[in-house]
């Protein structure tokens, strides 16, 4: 079956057609999402608001990108709005995400590290880190989290942020070059 013939029977609200689309969808849903809080309580339930939206707007979908893409936005737009939401109650929830090599280092040097005095150092400057990527401009955070954590493409980032790739490149860019510049001053 092609996607439009799938995508036909979930506007016609089959069954057995969103059941297909739970489980093919699912995991990439919930990988994204956790990579936006790391919290599984938030990944379950951002995942299970991303069906609910799919389901109750699937026939307003245009088919102008393909489900993968808009699956991805829906995605996106809910993790973002729960970011909202909680900054607005004072809740924050902390948003990691992983730029280059300085990070990966990094983290390798946290999980090799046994010392109880350089973990708890470790933490602290880890805690930092995500400070600073919370303090970055929205569409920088999403930028980097998409492309760099969760390894999706530059063209499907765009599609997603519905921005050029260039501008895709240019975010990153710029949510590292701020990074690094805001670390090196701690």
């Amino acid at each position: 079956m092609d996607e439009k013939e799938f995508i036909g029977l979930l506007k016609n609200k089959d069954e057995s057609a969103f059941k297909t689309l739970v489980s093919t969808y699912k995991n990439l849903i919930a990988n994204i999402t956790y990579k936006f809080f790391f919290n599984l309580q938030d990944t379950e339930d951002i995942t299970q608001e991303v069906f609910i939206e799919i389901f109750n707007s699937i026939s307003r979908f245009n088919e102008k990108s393909s489900l993968k893409s808009w699956i991805y936005k829906i995605t996106v737009s809910k993790s973002i709005d729960r970011i909202r939401s909680q900054k607005r109650q004072k809740r924050f929830h902390q948003v990691i995400s992983i730029f280059g090599k300085e990070f990966e280092d990094f983290h390798n040097q946290i999980a090799d590290n046994s010392n109880p005095h350089n973990l708890l150092e470790n933490k602290e400057d880890l805690n930092e880190l995500i400070l600073k990527i919370n303090e970055l401009p929205e569409n920088q955070r999403i930028a980097l989290t998409l492309s760099k954590l969760n390894s999706i493409s530059q063209k499907e980032v765009s599609e997603i942020m519905q921005i050029t790739e260039g501008a895709v490149e240019a975010l990153v860019f710029r949510a590292k070059k701020k990074l690094k510049l805001t670390l090196n001053k701690s």
